[in-house]
This record gives structure tokens, C-alpha cells and sequence, in this order.
């Protein structure tokens, strides 16, 4: 290498340095919030401690959501309007957002920054995300191809959030086939998922790679199938059923007057089952009604196959629910929430068993009975505890339930007699526990109001309590946010590394300032030997390639 040359490396090694720092900066010096509590409501997104004792960030719904003309009111809003959301762990938190044209907004995981509102298919709801390929799947409700849709269910990579993929279409044909649905993805499925529609009876599995159904499994008896949950203990879903029913009169399965007397169904259930053509309603109209008898399925995804089908204790249909490790499945009945069913999976190809019906006593008003009282359940699982917490519509209380024996224990949110949740169809009490310590949130929408449980250090269900109570501050859906990404050392902590390996007890910018200087003046002194030496007895240095000789071979001293 030249003398000239060597400077310049030299020269150019600070330069480099310099535009490290510059580019490093913005993942080194950024503020990581640390995990913490995410509200989604109207009002955009809230952070919070897991102890709700400090507000962390708030980003205003006039910041992230789209502003549209209210169809009702005829007055221009910017509500967000968040349904589902999740974590992949280590970049970002995901939510699907029906207000305007319907997006999947993109959070930074560290810093609650939003990043990016992704165009997807009409209503996007329901939300699963696949961990081993790092991609979010969303089924959207009401997918409008004059829009430029062209399936029921989206992908983003988690990799590349704004790429457009391929969306799936599960019908396979016209998109007027619509309606709610789930779509499920595991790592344990491999590259397979599962997808359904509340106005077919199919269950479609679904090549995650080729973004298309490849197997089309038709359930005869039911009307649709939707609210679908997965075990990854035995590999079966649990899929509830829906159904078709007669309306019209006291005799009717509905017992009153139809809806829409001109719509006419087949009716393959219950006391009016064999009907055709008949006034009537299909799906959630039938639910709790003397047609809603199938129950729920029980699938095995190994073989494809149904392996049983369950009811609820009052022998009709329920909402499945699988705690995230597959350990039980809960079924949550249209009875007010009184009673709640609890299986454990078994081997696959296996029926789970049923170990437990247990009274919860939400509501047993007879104007509660046809709702699913039961809203959600929270899974505490770590040292000390190992319990679950259920939530309804119809109270304001909550339920603890003890998974080592199912007992229970109940826990009053607040002492007012106005029930602080919004109820009815499409309307949920949400619960989320901050992993690793012992606070649980539960929201109360109809009065915006949030209640942190502090959990006893015992694991006593008994012992547990509200300890804080936040008020305005409204949410739809919450999600304990963490990332659990290995920290990469930060600039300081590899400068600090260096000075102590060096021995370097002075400050960074000074000793970066002499290592530098030092390492100029030792080639300048080599620059200056070489002239010096080159010069001695005239000889110039030799600069021809020559015979392969070193450059400085008539400079030897004699």
C-alpha cells in the first residue's frame, strides 16, 4: 500500500467511525418505554406501567386513524376503530382498524411510535400471528372487490410490513360470501392454517406458503361455522357450529315474529329440523334457540378429521376458548354467564375429557338468558400462581378460578349497581395480565374506566384485589406489551467494554481524538524516514514493478 494511500485509510477509518455513530444512534440512544399495558380504544392508543401508576404515551386518535363521514350522525369522525390486536415479540404490535377504509396499523415495540397503517382487505377483525414465520394473518368481515380486494384473509411479514401479499380467498369464488370469521395459524401447524365464515359450513385449511385453500372440509348440518380456537396440546380445533332456524310465531324455534319474513331457510336441526324453505334466520339469530344442538366440533388437524362433538351443560352451542399453552378448553354458554364447561385435550386423534362444569353465577336474569355473559379469560401461569380469570358483560365482578382443583373466587370491581361494561352482541369486558408481575387489568368500557388486580404473592385466589382505579381513559382492547428480543449492548456499554480492555481511563472523545492523532503522526514519521533515507546519496525511489526486487533495495547502507 502507498504512503498516500495509508492516509487516506487512516483519514477515512475516522470518517467511518463518525457515520456509524450517525447511523447507530437511532437504535442505541432511542428511550425503550420497557414493557407495559396498551390500551386501543376510540381515542387512539394509551401506555401505561404494568401498576397503571405512570402514563407512558399517548398516541391521539387524530394522529393514526383515518377521518370519515358518520353514516348515522352524517358528522365527520376520527374515532379509531380498534378490534383485535397482537405482539410478535420482538418489532411490533399489530391491530386491525375498521374505521374509513379498514387498516392493520404497525407500533414499534420498544418506543409505541407508530410506524405504518397498512391498506388490507374490507373490516379487517380477527388477528393470529405465526411466530417461527413471522407473519401476521388477518380475516377481514366484509372484503369488497370493487375495492380491489380479492380474498377474505391478508398476510403481512413481519420482515417487510408494507408488502402487498397475496390475499387468500377461502370461498374460491365470488367475495359476496362473506361474513365474521377466524383464521388460525401455529407454529405447531407447520405451514398449514385454518380459516372459516360465518355463512359457510366449510372449514378451509390453508397453504400458508401457495396463499390458497387446499382442502375444503364441509361440516353438513351446520349453517356457518365461526369462533374457532386451537389447542396445541392434542393439535385439534374446537369450531362452534351455527345454524338455521324457524321464526314467525310462539312454535317457531326463534318464538316470535321474523326480522325478514321474505327469508327463507333450511332448517336441519332441532324440533323444527327437515323444514325447507321455510321463514327463518341462519347464524347468530339461532343461537340459544331449540335449532342450536350440534354444539361444537372437535377437530383433528393431523388427520383432518372430526373427532367428537360437545355441547355446553344446558346441551346447546357455546364460544370456545383454549388457554395458550392448550392445557384446557373452556366453553362459554348463551346462559348469562352462569355455568362454563372445562375440558383437557387428551392424546391427538383423541376426545379431550370433560373434567369440570362450574357455576360461576354471572347472571341468571331471565332477560340474560340467550347472551353469552362470559366475555374473556386471562391465564396467570409462573412461580406462584396458576389460575384464570374470567370476565363478563353482565357483572362487575370477576371470577378467579383456580386451575389446580377449579375453584373459584369472586372479586368486585367496583361497589356501583350500573353494570360499568357495554353488553350485547360484539361487546366484551377485556383482561390482560402484565406477564411477570402480579397486576391483571380489566376494562370497563360503558364508563371508561380501567381496574388494576393486584394478584397476592402467595398465589392465594382469595387474596387478591383491586388496588387502582383510572378513570377517562376508554379502551376497546388491551394488550401487555414486552419484547422479548435479546438487548443488544448499547454504544456506551461497547465504548466502556474498550476502555477497559484498553486501559483507557480517559473519556471517549478524547481518547478517540488521540488514538487517531497517534496513529497520523506514526505515519507521518514512517513518511518522513522514507523521504530522508530516499534522498541520501541522490537515488530516487524506485516506483517500476523492475524484476520483482523490493522498492528500496538501492537504498541498503553499506
Amino acid at each position: 500500500m502507498g504512503i498516500s494511500q495509508l492516509l487516506l485509510s487512516v483519514l477515512s477509518l475516522s470518517v467511518s467511525t463518525n457515520a456509524m455513530d450517525n447511523a447507530d444512534k437511532f437504535y442505541h440512544e432511542r428511550e425503550h418505554m420497557g414493557p407495559g399495558m396498551w390500551l386501543f380504544g376510540t381515542e387512539g392508543v394509551y401506555m401505561y406501567t404494568p401498576d397503571g401508576s405512570k402514563q407512558l404515551k399517548h398516541l391521539k386518535n387524530t394522529d393514526i386513524c383515518e377521518s370519515v363521514m358518520n353514516s348515522k350522525s352524517k358528522k365527520v369522525t376520527q374515532d379509531c376503530g380498534f378490534k383485535t390486536v397482537v405482539s410478535d415479540g420482538h418489532k411490533y404490535v399489530w391491530a386491525s382498524n375498521t374505521q374509513g377504509s379498514g387498516r392493520v396499523d404497525a407500533f414499534d415495540i420498544d418506543t409505541g411510535d407508530f410506524v405504518a397503517s397498512n391498506p388490507t382487505c374490507g373490516f379487517p377483525w380477527d388477528i393470529d400471528y405465526h411466530p417461527t414465520r413471522e407473519e401476521v394473518w388477518v380475516h377481514c368481515w366484509s372484503p369488497k372487490p370493487e375495492l380491489g380486494d380479492e380474498g377474505h384473509i391478508d398476510v403481512f411479514n413481519v420482515n417487510a410490513i408494507t408488502a402487498d401479499a397475496q390475499q387468500v380467498n377461502l370461498h374460491g369464488g365470488d367475495l359476496n360470501v362473506h361474513g365474521h370469521g377466524t383464521v388460525i395459524v401455529d407454529s405447531s401447524l407447520g405451514s398449514f392454517g385454518y380459516g372459516t365464515i360465518l355463512d359457510e359450513s366449510d372449514l378451509y385449511k390453508i397453504d400458508l406458503d401457495k396463499k390458497m385453500v387446499v382442502k375444503t372440509i364441509n361440516m353438513e348440518e351446520a349453517s356457518g361455522l365461526y369462533r374457532m380456537v386451537y389447542s396445541p396440546e392434542n393439535k385439534h380445533l374446537y369450531i362452534r357450529a351455527y345454524v338455521c332456524c324457524t321464526c314467525g310465531d310462539e312454535n317457531s324455534d326463534t318464538g316470535g315474529k321474523c326480522r325478514n319474513p321474505d327469508n327463507l331457510v333450511n332448517v336441519t336441526t332441532g324440533p323444527n329440523a327437515g323444514k325447507t324453505g321455510v321463514p327463518g334466520s341462519c347464524g347468530h339469530t339461532c343461537e340459544a334457540t331449540p335449532a342450536d344442538t350440534i354444539g361444537l366440533y372437535e377437530y383433528d388437524t393431523v388427520t383432518d378429521t372430526v373427532v367428537t362433538t360437545w355441547t355446553a351443560p344446558d346441551s346447546m352451542s357455546a364460544n370456545p376458548f383454549a388457554a395458550p399453552d392448550g392445557s384446557f378448553i373452556a366453553f362459554f354458554a348463551n346462559d348469562g354467564g352462569n355455568m362454563v364447561r372445562i375440558l383437557e385435550p387428551n392424546a391427538n386423534g383423541e376426545a379431550s375429557s370433560n373434567v369440570r362444569d362450574v357455576k360461576l353465577g354471572f347472571s341468571t336474569k331471565p332477560e340474560d338468558m340467550g347472551e353469552v355473559g362470559i366475555s374473556n379469560i386471562e391465564v396467570i401461569k409462573d412461580s406462584k400462581h396458576n389460575v384464570a380469570i374470567i370476565t363478563s358483560t353482565l357483572a362487575n365482578f370477576v371470577v378467579l378460578m383456580d386451575l389446580s382443583d377449579y375453584s373459584i373466587s369472586k372479586l368486585e370491581l367496583t361497589g356501583e349497581e350500573v353494570i360499568s361494561s357495554n353488553h350485547g352482541r360484539g361487546a366484551k369486558r377485556s383482561i390482560a395480565w402484565a406477564v411477570g408481575t402480579n397486576y391483571v387489568w380489566v376494562d370497563a368500557n360503558a364508563v371508561s374506566h380501567q381496574y388494576i388486580i393486584e394478584l397476592h404473592s402467595s398465589g392465594d385466589i382469595t387474596k387478591a384485589k383491586v388496588i387502582r382505579t383510572l378513570e377517562e381513559l376508554p379502551s376497546r382492547t388491551m394488550l401487555f406489551v414486552q419484547n422479548y428480543a435479546p438487548r443488544q449492548p448499547s454504544t456506551t456499554t461497547v465504548v466502556s467494554k474498550v476502555e477497559s480492555d484498553l486501559d483507557i481511563k480517559k473519556n471517549d472523545t478524547i481518547g478517540l481524538s488521540a488514538l487517531i492523532i497517534g496513529c497520523v503522526a506514526i505515519v507521518l514519521g514512517i513518511a518522513n524516514i522514507v523521504l530522508v533515507m530516499s534522498s541520501k546519496g541522490g537515488t530516487s525511489v524506485n516506483t517500476d514493478k523492475g524484476d520483482g526486487k523490493d522498492m528500496f533495495e538501492d537504498d541498503k547502507i553499506n
